[in-house]
């Protein structure tokens, strides 16, 4: 699957409609860790950031999808907000369903964990699993 598509079926996982940007931007970066392939083929590149692992790239495909109907972007005061429309919310469902059920059940689990935590516990629980992440933070 392309980047697009890892967006879409994880967004979709989630009961939740709406994700912040510190949740989609996590748990892509779960995904790509812990998908075989997932990194490679969806081409995410995260780096160390002010919050952990952060794909720029990301947000562009988000607004790419806004532009093409898939999906919503919520410019609330502070954070933003994402979310899928009914055909991106369809879609999601298809991708989900072309993967391994492990891989669509993982990913299922990485989206009901991002939305269970704060902020601050998800940032933290990120740099416990890959202090590696830590590098660039600003999160004290």
């Amino acid at each position: 699957m392309e980047k697009k598509e890892w967006i879409i079926a994880t967004m979709a996982a989630s009961k939740e409609e709406l994700w912040t940007p510190v949740q989609i931007q996590k748990a892509l970066f779960l995904v790509a860790q812990n998908v075989p392939d997932a990194e490679e083929a969806g081409g995410f590149e995260f780096v160390a950031h002010h919050y952990g692992p952060f794909d720029v790239t990301i947000y562009h495909e988000l607004e790419k999808l806004e532009m093409e109907g898939i999906a919503h972007i919520f410019p609330t005061p502070h954070p933003r907000r994402f979310g899928l429309s009914r055909e991106g919310q369809r879609l999601g469902q298809v991708y989900l369903s072309q993967l391994d059920d492990s891989v669509a059940g993982y990913i299922r689990r990485v989206a009901e964990f991002v939305h269970k935590l704060s902020f601050g516990a998800l940032v933290r629980a990120i740099y416990k699993a890959y202090p590696h992440m830590k590098e660039n933070s600003v999160f004290a």
